[in-house]
């Protein structure tokens, strides 16, 4: 169970994000914040990562920003906070 990915598409539509990649971007987004919360970091950054690809080959700077956000969140709160800086200023949301 460690990877995320296996039986996500069915939970994407699930968490309401819908179909096309925006829909699927938020999906992976929502999702992502579950296994954070219960201890699984490899599958939540798997999920943010995969919110953040969508987003951004959708155009969508809205939700490429959330995405983001929750990922440089969750280095924050690992106390890698060199890491998410670098991440912020390494992604172009304009």
């Amino acid at each position: 169970r460690g990877g995320g990915g296996e039986g996500v598409g069915r939970g994407v539509e699930g968490a309401g994000g819908g179909g096309g990649r925006r829909g699927k971007a938020r999906g992976y987004r929502y999702m992502a914040r579950s296994p954070h919360h219960r201890g699984g970091p490899v599958a939540a950054w798997y999920l943010g990562r995969q919110a953040m690809e969508l987003a951004r080959t959708a155009g969508d700077t809205s939700l490429t920003a959330e995405a983001l956000n929750v990922l440089a969140g969750f280095e924050c709160e690992a106390g890698a906070t060199q890491s998410a800086r670098e991440r912020y200023v390494a992604v172009d949301v304009r």
